[in-house]
């Protein structure tokens, strides 16, 4: 079967030569909500796929996040077209759990790849819940993501907006079958304009309008010859 590298965030930096088309696999225990950064050294050239899963085992199909890293500089300067290997660095916010991660060497040559993952302090620290990764810490305090509140952003202000009857999608509120109105307040049987503007009656959540009156709400009034 497979076997996992049982390693702890923030020890010492791990190196592997994983032969062609192979894994490294690593786990460790996350016990709280935080950012974790990881650092990977990989040889220039090299194409390394990194799958995680938590509480499961990764597959290429399964998994909570995926990072393609590849060892080509987007403009190489003269410094670093001598140096044999290139850094990367990718911070990811992870739940509490057991957390899996397998590095696949996607070429037909053994590399070397160095692993290294911490909590990311500076995003983590003094901020309720790691805002929860719905937001950024800074300074202590979480600055929420769009359609996120409270201190932690653990709080949706979707469904108040759409009356917890829908979905805030696109700037408007996508109502749940039976509801409708601009904040899905409305059953479907109700109408936006209850008495029709005193000109006509609610049915089936339509205004029926009395004669010389049109409109959606009976608003228009017009002259009968």
């Amino acid at each position: 079967g497979t076997t996992f590298q049982q390693i702890a965030l923030g020890q010492k930096k791990l190196s592997k030569q994983i032969p062609p088309y192979s894994y490294w696999n690593i786990q460790f225990y996350q016990s709280e909500p935080a950012y974790v950064k990881f650092d990977y050294n990989i040889p220039r050239g090299a194409s390394i796929g990194v799958y995680a899963r938590r509480n499961a085992l990764p597959t290429h199909t399964q998994y909570h996040f995926k990072e393609v890293l590849s060892g080509f500089n987007a403009r190489p300067t003269r410094s670093s077209t001598h140096q044999p290997s290139v850094s990367r660095e990718v911070t990811r916010y992870m739940e509490p759990g057991h957390w899996f991660v397998s590095l696949y060497n996607d070429d037909g040559d053994e590399q070397e790849v160095t692993f290294y993952a911490s909590v990311a302090a500076d995003m983590t620290q003094n901020c309720p819940n790691g805002c929860s990764g719905n937001g950024q810490c800074l300074l202590g305090h979480c600055q929420c993501n769009p359609g996120f509140g409270g201190d932690d952003c653990s709080e949706s202000v979707c469904p108040v907006l759409c009356s917890q009857h829908g979905e805030y999608i696109n700037g408007e509120c996508q109502c749940n079958p039976g509801w409708k109105g601009k904040e899905c307040s409305l059953r479907h049987d109700e109408c936006e304009v209850p008495d029709c503007n005193g000109h006509g009656h609610c049915l089936s959540g339509k205004c029926q309008c009395v004669r010389g009156y049109k409109g959606k709400f009976c608003e228009e009034g017009f002259h009968i010859l």
